[in-house]
């Protein structure tokens, strides 16, 4: 879209898209992003004459000179918070559809805004200026990848994306989040992050059905509770057993309604990402549903693309020790403290004396 009245700027690797519709307005002279997508949107209508009016994901991608499809996949988070979808919010090619697009186009995957000042400083050393990355916005990444021992910023601010990172190093609303690099280096919080990435790089949406299949089959060989009535509310749910396994601190900034549920209480939110019923399908019980069913992305790629049917699993006779034995598995790995332990020592007693009284 080259008006003469719009500045157009293509997305640089990895920016992500508010962050390049902030820059955008932010070169055209505008303060607020909505007022600008609104500019571009009456001056691209106003030059092309189309129908129906593009969405805001469709105008950026005009603005960067790429397809609507290549920036879906290189600056949304739609690759992300979108990764499993009904069949009707997909269209023919496993992309998202046109109503997906307006809703979540340009949707976040957590509150504010995440940026690295080691990435700041490398922008304005050889650009000038910096950017938004899309890869820190992903929920529970609290590090840079490239810089492992430069913890990301949020920024507290209805559009942290209207300026420039470095404009927010030292604002008020900038917070910085306390967490050890034991919390770093634990395993399943180096999985979970991979896990992340990995979706966010497929750049494809799944049928729901295909992916939830072998989720909910793995579950039910481990042990754990995945049906949303109160039958059994005693065995363990899937969203007790990553309150007893993820460090706490990175629980809380994560996810911490976690913590406000009582053992074996189904929490839609998480536990869904299981139910074979569920209306919703939400990334982020997907994330937590794959890190812990699956040892590898590799492994979970290769079952999901194998489309083949799992035997039904008898779920009384696997419960208690499948689920034990997940635990002791899990308690083998580094970065587990006394205090998990015992979280995980009240799990199973809750489990053994369920199953003795029943």
């Amino acid at each position: 879209m080259k008006s003469g009245l719009i500045v157009d700027v293509e997305a640089l690797a990895d920016e992500y898209a508010e962050g390049h519709l902030g820059r955008l307005a932010i070169l055209n002279g505008v303060k607020s992003t909505a007022s600008f997508l609104d500019i571009l949107s009456s001056e691209h209508q106003r030059c092309c004459d189309v129908d129906p009016t593009p969405n805001p994901v469709e105008l950026l991608s005009h603005a960067s000179g790429l397809n609507a499809l290549e920036y879906m996949k290189l600056h949304t988070l739609l690759p992300f918070s979108c990764f499993a979808l009904d069949e009707e919010k997909r269209s023919v090619d496993s992309i998202w559809s046109r109503e997906i697009q307006i809703l979540r186009g340009l949707h976040t995957s957590r509150p504010g805004g995440f940026f690295c000042v080691e990435c700041v400083k490398e922008d304005i050393q050889f650009r000038g200026f910096s950017y938004w990355r899309r890869s820190h916005q992903l929920p529970g990444k609290f590090w840079c990848d490239k810089h492992p021992n430069s913890h990301l910023l949020d920024v507290d601010s209805k559009d942290p994306f209207a300026r420039l990172p470095q404009n927010w190093i030292n604002d008020p609303a900038t917070i910085y989040h306390e967490l050890s690099l034991t919390t770093r280096d634990h395993p399943m919080v180096i999985r979970f992050n991979e896990c992340c990435q990995t979706m966010l790089d497929a750049g494809r949406c799944l049928d729901k059905r295909t992916l939830r299949s072998p989720l909910t089959h793995n579950a039910l060989l481990a042990g754990i509770n995945v049906y949303s009535s109160t039958y059994s509310a005693s065995y363990p749910r899937f969203s007790d057993l990553l309150a007893a396994i993820f460090p706490t601190e990175w629980l809380e900034l994560t996810y911490p309604f976690i913590y406000d549920k009582s053992f074996g209480e189904f929490l839609p939110s998480i536990d869904s990402s299981l139910v074979g019923k569920a209306n919703a399908y939400l990334s982020l019980g997907t994330a937590f549903a794959l890190t812990l069913v699956f040892d590898s992305m590799t492994t979970a790629f290769q079952t999901i693309n194998a489309k083949h049917a799992h035997p039904k699993v008898l779920r009384k006779k696997l419960k208690l020790d499948a689920f034990n034995s997940l635990v002791d598995s899990f308690l083998q790995k580094p970065g587990f403290s006394l205090e998990t332990f015992n979280q995980l020592n009240i799990c199973k007693h809750h489990l053994t004396r369920d199953l003795t009284t029943a």
